[in-house]
């Protein structure tokens, strides 16, 4: 029942939707960056403030009245949230956020694969290993 959230740097591509949009000459690649960014990943953010804002209101305190040491239930307050159906409904619609964010995540992975391929082909297009432009990315996170 613990919270925890991600957020994620956005800011090259708030950059380039407000500065370099009309450099980039590839449509493909221009579709496939907006899909991903506006549609995907505002649908999970807004996924995630939801619930997150539903945890702080509702899972908090019901692990404040049924936990205790770090969330920790006793088996007597197990029993006695199975008995209260208001509780569990909370519960309940806390297990079908989490599920739905998970469904958001997992639809992310083909437009990710998608932008990823769509950027591949423009590098390669121009005469560029892709390669190279991973490996340097990856070199500089370390």
């Amino acid at each position: 029942m613990g919270r925890s959230s991600m957020s994620m740097n956005i800011g090259a591509y708030e950059s380039f939707k407000h500065q370099g949009i009309a450099l980039m000459k590839n449509s493909r690649l221009k579709i496939k960056l907006f899909e991903y960014y506006e549609s995907g990943l505002n649908q999970l953010n807004r996924q995630r403030e939801s619930q997150s804002e539903f945890g702080d209101n509702y899972i908090m305190p019901l692990s404040i009245k049924y936990c205790e040491n770090f969330f920790e239930m006793p088996y007597s307050n197990y029993l006695l949230l199975r008995n209260n159906p208001s509780d569990k409904r909370v519960i309940n619609y806390w297990v079908r956020m989490y599920e739905f964010n998970q469904y958001i995540n997992k639809k992310l992975i083909p437009l990710q694969e998608d932008l990823k391929l769509e950027m591949e082909k423009e590098l390669i297009a121009n005469g560029i290993d892709p390669k190279l432009i991973l490996q340097v990315a990856e070199t500089s996170k370390s």
